[in-house]
């Protein structure tokens, strides 16, 4: 602080004096900013204030002061209170003298001990934002550390707690209480911190629970004695799902394993390299062509042989009904092994959501939960149905367990910290509660009763964790004495009365636990691990089965069902019965009557516990059980398939039973095989190539011809292991590719002498195919093609293998015929194999992606695919049947064969039929903004800008797009306008809002939910009720046409542009069906070259009509499952296009360009049942049994086709239909009109042009608006009601301008370019008439000198000029009062482009007009003489470029129009936004806008209300906003208080 000045000396006494000197006013101190962090050291306080850090002593005096370059953050003292350590919020760090503030060079003394740690960017911090991977740097907001512990509150309201020094990525435990965002943390005594809330002004206290360290911990040098215990340690590699995937893939395959459309898309708009370089030019170019448009046949998934034994434990479940509920490859499946009496087949229902394989399954009763990298989904086994779905934090999922009471889910992911995520289920739950448990790998999860404890075991330890609301705290359980090792299982058991947790560990033994200890070993499995735990409730009875409430299964294979005193009361071996009987899975039926037994060796078998017999006589699941899977086999007469791989077990298959008939151990890996022609013998050849063994190369030869499959021989001449196996049609001779890059042909007819040997590959071959005639042979290798001769194994060249014709069956993915089939961006080895249907018609391909797609045949250039998801890997091959009514695909990872039956829906006639093209409207650029040379004078305004955006209150009339228009549940009227998704309360007049960015494109409502498109292919669902978002679906498609919602509201389809620029149908599907949690499920080309409906239901799950392509039917039947889209047949009959189609119960109806209304039925084959004629013009709409057409005329249809009921809406013609219980809501010229289904009765509701563009103006409370449909029509822009219309004839408006004053005038201006019309250019001036019956208009001048359409119309101040720009570039100049009113005086023609609007100046001699080009210029209005720019007032501002609206200028988003009341000047933009500035808007300034039309805005005016016109959308929007308002006044000056040292007084001589 100054020093006080010193009082002025006073005269001496008696002294004549002069005037004694003013008293000098103290200085007045600048103030410093506020403090923000205070500390104290030994004998110093610092005081950081801004950027400045003052020191003071411990008697406050001060020491000295240090100025850094930005806002300190945080300060640290030294241990002994020498040296400060500041950070600021640049992210500087200082280290400054405690002594005098000097800094310290080179940040000397910042080694050693600190009193306090709470400098984020100090060295013992350096790893925390490391350690919380979801947290951006600005999301800590405080930093703490004591002994080795410190804590970070973050923005949110958590705090996670992690080891101090935190150098590297370390784990976490996070903490919640306070609301959003923690302002302070400090640590107290020894256990114990203290944290401050930013917001909830609340301090809470917290304790700090450590582990105990365990003092029976295995010493290092222990570690040796493992080998002791009979098991080897654990290795991740055991679960598949756990590992490390190191496979180098393309960035396409990666795209699609994590489905993402996005970056598929992406990709398409690069250059990628040509997969096919390597041997294209070396092919020769064969004979016959395909249609480049996507297959009319289709494949749908019928049936998923094999189980994921291996990868997870726990996972094969009874459901409530008997059905056992397990996964396989990316498929949840539910198996109903009883048999259907008419066919004797077992059912299987699929939920094929996931896009990658399984990775952990739980139930409870009928709930099911899966998961598949970081998404889990919660679904019904009943129906497959979705019911709740969560994004975990990290990817990969290892454990799932519900609660018993159904309350929570509880996750394990396989981040670094292992993070174990509780989900709440149910409506508005999500994410409770998450904790890091370490660094082992969790392998299964338990909830107690009351669900407050969670036991997890994992690969090197266990845990206890504690939930308490959403905080969950973890504790490393203790092994108390017992050798450290992987916990593969627990479960709590109850007896009623007491509860407690059992842990199964690897060495087999079983442990009840004492609080977080291992307590009593009970049993043990013998010679390994106790892989499965599931616990139930005892049941009263006095058998020994009512007292079980455990059941085991461990490596030894045995299966053990305890009571809750772990007494053993039953006791199973599956090794007698499974190929590896290690068991994964067990549990009880409800009534205790079978156990379900899951193996290793990919079986599910059901014992009986009364004399524990294999009921089903075999497993009732089977499949391949280790390594890869990559060779299948079709028989050549049966519906059979056999399938070899490194297993060793040759299985064959059934397609029509859908079982495993036989099995052999052939000794070996296998990956080669292939059927006899007469299906009596199967050659398997054995060996993996790159590994060494005595039987790779062996040849064996088996025997299908007795009860059980026997090696009737064996062959060995190969050097290699045997990668490919054929036969000669004529079944005279087989061919063997090895590894020794040989082929040997073997004579079938003679015991299998070895006939010839092949050469001259320098690769490994991969397929081989004989010519129809048996005499050459096509091989292939990854990248050379070779033929020889089958007689004696000469090189026959190139040539004779081109002849496609010559050969039955193609399994080469090399060659002409195959050419197309590589996508772009593929590697040359992605296609694993490919597949010719026997009617050389199809080729399948088995993609590397985990895709099987078909094509047509030959695929000799880029033709479109369509594509099935199912397996959660590679596809490793693909064959047709010899009939070619199914495909079977074998998963190289996932081990599964998968069966897909084909649907041949033949070839239909040529359309006859067209519809118009489907226009996507693109914004185009907007136009440089150029600077005007127009001076001003005008000084900045002292009102504050709006601090809100505008507000969107009413959209004018329903443009005409179709299919606009639903109901709600609860009976509001939802609609998707301009960029919007609207809900309109017909009670109060009033809209509720969704705002998307861009123009919508497509929409539908389910009633509870609506989901609007915008026009570059985002998808949005919003609440019905209140306009609420729900969520942004995943991009599958890039332009979307139609939308439809199922019957029950979880499933979205959109069909559109998809990637090759194929129309495409995609779906979303929502598990809660609340759209929180969105997955997108399929996407699928469709052999459509235009879409007039989409509708859900019928014999089908989706109906889509328009026109076909090439042999493609105009209407196609889909089948939704899942990932996949399968096409049903349609009778093949002459067509004529659809437009519209509606589903009524089993049944579509479906209307035509031409008016007809038909009816299509049928279950496998759908047809034509019926036909009317409906709609003269056409039909437009059909929503369940109702129609509309463009005759205005709505109909009520019986199921014959008898209409019931007809309505009348307008002549105009009807777009949009939506149907109630009672009401039925249309679209007819822009008006939504409501009927009474009963009575017959309509209204109108809204009005408003709906077409094109539309004119704009507003005076005393009436709004103006006209447009493309042909109409004036003014509002109430209070009410919103209608006042009153004037036909146009059905001339287009998109200009019009009220008179000034007292003027009734109102000037319309006619035209609108699309389509170029006569009558363009004129105007007409129509009189406001008010009557008893309100106002009316009457037309009383009009004229036509503009050679083109009106485009902006402004009467003068004073009333006397109507000007009028044009799209010919001139401005017409009419008088208003002249002799001959309204007549043409002069003409401004200096512009270079159409006009896009104009001002009068105050006085009302001078025009200014901006064109469409930006391009400003001003004339005299009186002449139409150009002059040069001038510093005047003006009347409007309704032109966006000059120096009064300089600060408007945004080159991104310009704003294309304005206008100015009272201070406040509102501006639209070119891409629909609408912002208010303060006037004149001189500065450039970011103002809060927020988007309405989905385009570019045309005009905007401003008077008692905010309203504004788009130029694509046909919308004309209401807003509310907030004005500019007075600057509040300025805070008082400090009042400085100066100390003056009192002047002596007398005292008093009496009180």
């Amino acid at each position: 602080p100054e020093p006080e000045p010193e009082p002025a000396p006073e005269p001496a006494e008696g002294e004549e004096g002069e005037e004694p000197a003013p008293v000098e006013e103290p200085a007045t101190v600048a103030p410093i900013s506020a403090a923000q962090v205070c500390r104290w050291a030994e004998g110093t306080l610092a005081l950081a204030c801004g950027a400045t850090v003052y020191l003071y002593g411990s008697d406050f005096a001060p020491k000295g002061s240090a100025s850094l370059n930005a806002d300190v953050t945080a300060m640290d003292f030294k241990a002994d209170g020498s040296v400060l350590m500041v950070a600021t919020a640049d992210f500087d760090l200082a280290f400054i003298s405690a002594e005098d503030g000097s800094t310290l060079p080179d940040r000397k003394g910042r080694n050693g001990a600190w009193a306090t740690s709470t400098v984020a960017i100090a060295y013992g911090f350096k790893g925390v934002l490391a350690s919380l991977p979801h947290s951006g740097r600005d999301d800590p907001l405080c930093y703490a550390a004591s002994g080795n512990l410190c804590a970070v509150g973050n923005r949110f309201g958590s705090i996670d707690l992690l080891p101090y020094p935190c150098t590297e990525k370390s784990s976490k435990v996070t903490v919640s209480g306070h609301g959003a965002g923690v302002a302070g943390v400090s640590f107290y005594g020894d256990d114990g911190f203290v944290s401050a809330g930013l917001t909830d002004g609340c301090l809470i206290l917290w304790k700090v629970e450590s582990d105990e360290v365990e003092d029976d911990a295995a010493a290092p040098e222990e570690e040796e004695e493992e080998e002791d215990l009979g098991f080897d340690k654990y290795d991740a590699t055991q679960d598949a799902h756990l590992a490390e995937s190191a496979e180098d893939v393309s960035e396409r395959i990666r795209a699609i394993r994590a489905n993402d459309s996005q970056t598929l898309y992406d990709l398409e708009d690069q250059d990628g390299e040509d997969p096919t370089a390597a041997w294209r030019d070396a092919v020769v170019e064969g004979k016959g062509s395909s249609a480049q448009v996507v297959p009319v046949d289709d494949l749908s998934l019928e049936w998923v042989h094999g189980y994921s034994g291996q990868s997870m434990r726990g996972n094969a479940r009874y459901a409530s009904t008997g059905e056992v509920v397990y996964p396989a490859a990316s498929l949840g499946l539910v198996l109903d092994k009883t048999a259907v009496s008419e066919r004797m087949v077992r059912s299987q229902k699929m939920m094929s959501v996931h896009a990658g394989p399984i990775t952990a399954l739980t139930t409870l009763g009928d709930l099911c939960a899966t998961s598949a990298n970081a998404s889990v989904l919660i679904w019904s086994s009943a129906d497959t149905s979705g019911v709740q779905g969560f994004s975990l934090l990290h990817e990969g999922c290892s454990a799932l367990a519900f609660s018993q009471d159904g309350r929570y889910l509880a996750a394990a992911s396989c981040d670094d910290a292992h993070t174990l995520h509780v989900f709440g289920l149910g409506a508005k739950q999500g994410l409770v509660a998450t904790a890091s448990t370490g660094k082992d790998k969790i392998l299964d999860v338990a909830f107690s009763k009351d669900a407050t404890t969670i036991v997890y075991g994992a690969s090197n330890s266990f845990g206890v964790c504690t939930l308490n609301g959403s905080l969950l705290t973890v504790k490393r359980g203790l092994f108390a004495g017992q050798k450290r090792q992987a916990v593969f299982c627990c479960a709590f058991v109850s007896n009623g009365d007491e509860e407690k947790g059992v842990v199964g560990t690897q060495s087999g033994s079983i442990f009840t636990l004492d609080g977080r200890s291992l307590a009593e070993e009970n049993h043990s499995h013998m010679g390994g691990p106790c892989y499965t735990m599931w616990s139930c409730t005892s049941v009263e009875g006095e058998s020994d089965l009512d007292s079980v409430v455990l059941v085991t299964g461990g490596y030894d294979g045995k299966v053990k069902l305890f009571s809750y005193d772990m007494e053993l009361r039953l006791e199973f071996d599956a090794r007698q019965h499974s190929v590896d009987g290690s068991v994964s899975s067990a549990c009880l039926n409800y009534d205790r009557r079978k156990v379900l037994v899951g193996t290793a060796g990919s079986e599910i078998f059901e014992f009986a516990t009364n004399d524990e017999s294999d009921l089903n006589k075999g497993p009732l699941v089977s499949g391949h059980c280790s390594g890869s899977l990559k060779a299948v086999a079709c028989h050549p007469i049966l519906q059979e398939v056999a399938t070899v791989g490194d297993d060793g077990y040759l299985r064959t298959w059934s397609l029509s039973s859908h079982k495993q008939l036989r099995k052999l151990n052939v000794g070996h890996a296998s990956r080669a095989l292939a059927f006899l022609p007469n299906g009596h013998e199967i050659g398997v050849g054995l060996g993996i190539e790159g590994t060494d063994s005595k039987d790779a190369g062996k040849v064996l030869i088996v025997s299908m011809l007795k009860p059980s499959l026997e090696i009737a021989k064996e062959l060995k001449d190969a050097n290699g292991a045997i990668t490919c196996i054929s036969f000669s049609p004529d079944g005279c001779c087989m061919a063997v590719g090895s590894a020794d890059s040989n082929i040997y042909v073997y004579d079938t007819l003679n015991s299998f002498v070895l006939k010839c040997t092949c050469e001259g590959h320098s690769d490994i071959p991969r397929t081989l195919d004989y010519s129809s005639d048996s005499l050459r042979i096509m091989s292939t290798s990854f990248a050379e093609m070779r033929c020889h001769d089958a007689r004696n194994g000469d090189i026959c060249g190139y040539d004779a293998t081109m002849e496609i014709s010559d050969y039955d069956g193609w399994t080469a993915p090399l060659g002409w015929p195959v050419l197309g089939c590589y996508p772009p961006h593929s590697d040359a080895t992605d296609i694993n194999a490919v597949c010719k249907s026997s009617d050389s018609t199809l080729l399948a391909t088995a993609d590397r992606s985990g895709l099987v797609s078909l094509y047509r045949w030959p695929c000799s250039q880029k033709l479109p695919a369509k594509t099935y998801k199912g397996h959660g890997g590679g596809v490793a091959m693909c064959r047709f049947t010899p009939d070619g009514a199914y495909l079977a695909t074998v998963g190289e990872s996932d081990r599964c064969l998968l069966q897909w039956a084909r649907r041949s829906n033949g070839s239909c006639a040529k359309s006859k039929g067209a519809l118009p093209p489907q226009t996507m409207s693109d914004v185009p650029p907007p136009p440089d903004y150029l600077e005007p040379e127009d001076p001003s004078s005008a000084e900045p305004s002292e009102l504050v800008a709006p601090s809100t955006p505008p507000q969107l209150s009413f959209c004018y009339g329903v443009p005409p797009q179709l299919n606009r228009v639903g109901y709600s549940t609860h009976g509001d009227i939802v609609l998707g306008l301009g960029s919007k998704g609207v809900v309109y309360d017909k009670s109060s007049h009033t809209m509720r809002f969704f705002s998307s960015k861009n123009l919508v494109s497509a929409f539908a409502c389910s009633g509870a939910y609506g989901a609007v498109a915008e026009v570059q292919g985002t998808v949005h669902v919003f609440d019905a009720e209140t306009g609420r978002k729900c969520g942004s679906l995943p991009p599958s498609l890039k332009a979307v046409s139609h939308l439809v919602f199922s019957d029950d509201g979880s499933t979205l389809v959109g069909v559109g542009v998809g990637l090759n620029k194929l129309l495409t149908v995609a779906s979303w599907t929502s598990m809660s069906g609340r759209w929180e949690d969105s997955v997108a499920a399929a996407a699928s080309p469709i052999p459509l070259t235009n879409v007039g409906f989409a509708c859900w239901g019928g014999p089908s799950s989706l109906a889509i009509g328009g026109v076909g392509d090439t042999d493609a039917p105009d209407i196609l039947f889909c089948d939704v499952s899942g990932k996949n889209v399968s096409q049903r047949k349609t009778q093949s009959l002459s067509f004529a296009a659809y437009t519209a189609g509606g589903s009524v119960s089993d049944t579509i109806l479906a209307g035509t360009p031409s008016g007809q209304l038909e009816v299509w039925a049928g279950a496998t084959e759908v047809k034509r049942t019926q036909t009317t004629e409906a709609h003269a013009g056409g039909v437009t709409c059909v929503s369940g049994n109702i129609s509309a057409g463009r005759d205005g005329w709505v109909k009520v249809w019986s199921s014959d086709l008898e209409c019931l009921r007809s309505y009348f809406v307008g002549t105009a013609g009807i777009t949009s239909l939506a149907v109630s219980l009672t009401k039925i809501a249309t679209v007819c010229d822009g008006a939504l009109v409501e009927i009474v289904a009963d009575s017959g009765c309509a209204s109108t509701l809204l009005q408003g042009d709906g077409s094109g563009q539309c004119g704009l103006d507003e005076k005393d409370g009436t709004l103006c608006i006209t447009g493309d449909g042909g109409y004036v029509r003014l509002f109430s822009s209070t009410t919103r009601q209608l006042k009153t219309a004037f036909s146009l004839t059905g001339f287009p408006s998109r200009a019009c301008a009220f008179a000034p004053g007292e003027s009734t005038h109102l000037a319309i201006g006619i035209g609108s370019g699309a389509p170029s019309l006569d009558v363009d250019g004129k105007f007409y001036v129509l009189d406001l008439v008010l009557d008893e019956h309100g106002v009316s208009l009457s037309k009383i001048a009009e004229g036509h000198n503009a050679k083109a359409y009106i485009t902006c119309a402004s009467y003068s101040p004073d009333g006397q000029t109507l000007a009028l720009g044009a799209a010919d570039n001139v401005i017409y100049l009419h008088g208003v009062n002249g002799s001959t009113p309204y007549e043409l005086f002069a003409v401004f023609d200096k512009h270079e482009a159409p006009i896009r609007c104009l001002d009068f100046s105050s006085d009302s001699s001078t025009i200014r007009a901006v064109c469409v080009n930006n391009v400003l210029k001003s004339c005299k209005s009186a002449s139409g003489d150009e002059v040069p720019l001038s510093d005047i007032a003006w009347a409007t501002a309704r032109c966006p470029v000059g120096a009064l609206v300089s600060g408007l200028s945004n080159a991104s988003d310009p704003p294309v129009a304005c206008a100015v009341n009272d201070g406040t000047i509102v501006s639209a933009s070119h891409f629909g936004s609408v912002s208010a500035r303060v006037w004149p808007a001189t500065d450039a300034a970011s103002a809060p806008s927020t988007r309405g039309h989905g385009g570019p805005c045309a005009s905007i005016v401003y008077a008692s209300t905010v309203a504004s016109a788009g130029a694509f959308d046909g919308c004309v929007l209401q807003w509310n906003v907030a004005p500019a308002t007075a600057a509040p006044p300025p805070p008082p000056d400090p009042v400085v208080v100066t100390e003056v040292e009192p002047e002596a007084e007398d005292a008093p001589a009496e009180e």
